[in-house]
């Protein structure tokens, strides 16, 4: 009986042990616990190791904007010392670009190689004045509305001045040519002056027309001479 009994408790305890729910593992709560413990100390090594980069290597973009400034900056100082100079030679306007303070005869040395004359033979002129090729665009204020005109240096023995005289209107403009040189020049510079085609009119010396390929010394003009000019 008491067995019976024994084995009739240890049957009732086994099934409530059965019955009952098991505690939840305490095991798992630690390891996760372990684990977010492990990623936050990560996560604040890897900000630490991000703030001492940043100081030691500035942000790239701010670097780069640094660069463009400085650019920038040059390009706006370059063009502020800079000037395209307008030279007229003949009929023809040449652009050529010379800083403000670079001396006029580097003005000179590149329009000869343009138009393929000696150097020392160009003139330069600003307003009916002659400019010294010592002197600058800033010296003489020059700006981008003017226009200097270039004629050829003529020397005392080879220089006469002709009158050319408009008989239609009695108008008389005193050029000065050259003696050895075609009458051609004489005829681009008249053109210039009143704002004419060359091939509108008519040289003409003692009652004769003229050639552009005659010269003054080939006609045997001499100084204040008079030469008609005639419009088609």
């Amino acid at each position: 009986e008491d067995f019976t009994e024994e084995v009739a408790e240890t049957s009732l305890i086994t099934a409530f042990s059965i019955q009952s729910p098991s505690p939840p593992p305490q095991s798992i709560d630690k390891r996760a616990r372990r684990m977010n413990k492990q990623l936050t100390q990560a996560l604040k090594t890897l900000n630490k190791a991000k703030i001492s980069l940043n100081k030691v290597t500035p942000p790239r973009r701010q670097s780069r904007r640094r660069d463009s400034d400085v650019i920038i900056v040059g390009e706006e100082h370059s063009l502020q010392n800079t000037l395209v100079v307008k030279v007229r030679y003949l009929t023809k306007v040449y652009r050529i670009q010379m800083q403000l303070n670079e001396p006029f005869h580097v003005l000179t040395s590149k329009l000869s190689q343009e138009i393929d004359e000696a150097e020392h033979s160009l003139g330069l002129f600003l307003h009916d004045r002659s400019l010294e090729v010592s002197e600058t665009p800033s010296s003489v204020n020059l700006t981008v509305a003017d226009i200097i005109v270039s004629e050829e240096s003529v020397s005392a023995a080879d220089a006469i001045e002709l009158v050319i005289q408009c008989k239609n209107s009695k108008s008389r403009i005193t050029i000065t040519a050259n003696k050895r040189r075609p009458l051609s020049d004489v005829i681009q510079k008249y053109a210039q002056l009143v704002n004419a085609e060359a091939n509108s009119f008519v040289f003409s010396f003692d009652g004769e027309d003229i050639e552009p390929t005659d010269t003054p010394g080939k006609l045997d003009m001499e100084d204040q001479d008079v030469v008609d000019v005639v419009y088609d």
